[in-house]
């Protein structure tokens, strides 16, 4: 996120400006390194909840401002601005699922439903749009636009299917708060993959900067399969009581 601005703006301008470019930058740099260290601490425990706090404050940041700033740069950032909204939209969610009490839910969860049918519409018409025009966008920037469109749909079916549950609970709850977590922070690793000045020049062509997005990803299918997958397996596999011995009758 560049913002281009004339010689002349004022110093306030500028300087306002100055901050947003830092704390988007700041936001994402302390997002990623706390995105990884409560991925690999072990969950629940202090320093997990300490990473977990940092990663919402900058990926808040990061997003709030990313998002708010696309619509004025000079080059069209419809796309930057919907997953700048939706990065925002996962993580408040997603610490939402594991701080609101088991069970219950509020005004917040109202919001975000609202919140991700607007994102929805506006992700399915910019992919109608793109696919219409003359110009459409290349691979990876065109695809990404419509697994976009059908992921934050998806995101605001489960928020309805919670209201109308009245909260989740359990391994849901555990899962609604991971997925979407996890999926801010692999949003964030791809963003970083894709900006050259932020990567040393010895790297720019190399596909070792995937490896941070690669590493989110695998760790995004294996802890929906633990939480959700494992303790089915488990429970289907358990052996079932053994019942006490009675004497036959007339014994």
């Amino acid at each position: 996120m560049i913002l281009h601005l004339d010689p002349h703006t004022p110093a306030v301008v500028q300087a306002a400006a100055t901050a947003m470019l830092y704390a988007h930058i700041g936001g994402a740099f302390a997002g990623l390194v706390s995105g990884g260290v409560a991925l690999a601490v072990r969950k629940g425990q202090r320093a997990h909840r300490w990473a977990g706090d940092v990663f919402c404050i900058a990926m808040l940041t990061m997003s709030g401002v990313g998002a708010a700033v696309a619509p004025f740069l000079p080059e069209g950032q419809a796309p930057n601005t919907l997953m700048g909204a939706f990065t925002f939209y996962l993580v408040s969610t997603g610490w939402a699922a594991v701080r609101r009490k088991p069970g219950r839910t509020g005004g917040l969860e109202i919001g975000a439903a609202v919140f991700a049918g607007l994102l929805a519409a506006g992700g399915a018409l910019y992919a109608w749009l793109n696919g219409q025009g003359p110009h459409p966008l290349p691979f990876p920037e065109g695809p990404v636009i419509d697994a976009f469109a059908v992921i934050v749909t998806l995101a605001g079916v489960l928020d309805i299917h919670v209201i109308r549950a009245g909260g989740v609970t359990g391994a849901g709850r555990l899962t609604r708060h991971l997925w979407r977590m996890i999926l801010a922070l692999l949003i964030a690793a791809t963003s970083f993959a894709g900006q050259p000045k932020a990567i040393p020049p010895f790297l720019r062509d190399s596909p070792l900067v995937l490896l941070p997005a690669l590493a989110v990803f695998v760790a995004l299918i294996y802890w929906l399969i633990r939480v959700r997958l494992v303790p089915v397996f488990a429970r289907r596999g358990a052996r079932p009581p053994r019942r006490a011995l009675t004497p036959a009758s007339g014994a």
